[in-house]
């Protein structure tokens, strides 16, 4: 239990970093603009500190919570597709495919042990903060300006070199070579994952 508050303790800290970047970002916006800023902030801390607890307390919460996780996002595609008056029935159905199967990865996800599932936690925490406020701190380049026009390039690419870097300081298993590779390939690939989700919102 103790790691459990350790690695939620580093969350904290990375957290309050971020809280410093989203300042320093805003200090010069209009009210309302900050006002959706630190409400977007507190909320993401509140949903990250939930969910962390239900892989913390007993991972099979956490699988409950997947479950309802990939309800809601079939829900919402079939949402999106009503709306568009049942168009583009073919990217519907490629669509609908593809959440199948990164559905039936993350469901299976979920069935790993509980230190593996907190570490890839932990890591997706630390990218997702600092891929963003570096990139509005720094950002020039839009990353797919079309798609997604708030990441940038900057972002991407300080937000993995420090994903990547606290993963080799914070990997809970330094023991054998197996273990490290295990960790480096669940880097990359929480990553990988993140940035693809983004730039589809």
């Amino acid at each position: 239990m103790k790691s459990v508050w350790v690695i939620y303790l580093v969350i904290v800290v990375y957290y309050l970093l971020g809280t410093a970047g989203i300042y320093f970002i805003n200090r010069k916006k209009d009210t309302d603009t900050r006002r959706k800023a630190w409400i977007k902030h507190v909320t993401y801390f509140i949903l990250i500190s939930l969910l962390y607890f239900s892989i913390a307390i007993k991972v099979i919460l956490f699988r409950y919570v997947a479950v309802l996780i990939i309800i809601a996002g079939f829900l919402e595609l079939t949402n999106l597709y009503i709306k568009s008056g049942y168009r583009h029935i073919l990217f519907f159905g490629a669509s609908l495919m593809i959440l199948a199967l990164l559905s039936a990865a993350f469901f299976s996800f979920t069935g790993m042990g509980q230190g593996l599932i907190l570490f890839a936690f932990l890591i997706l925490c630390i990218f997702d903060g600092f891929s963003q406020v570096t990139g509005q701190l720094l950002g020039k380049r839009k990353l797919l300006p079309r798609i997604s026009p708030n990441k940038t390039v900057e972002g991407l690419i300080r937000g993995s070199c420090f994903d990547s870097e606290c993963t080799r300081v914070q990997r809970p298993y330094p023991g054998r070579s197996g273990e490290v590779t295990d960790y480096c390939i669940c880097c990359s690939g929480v990553c990988i994952w993140r940035r693809c989700s983004q730039v589809t919102l």
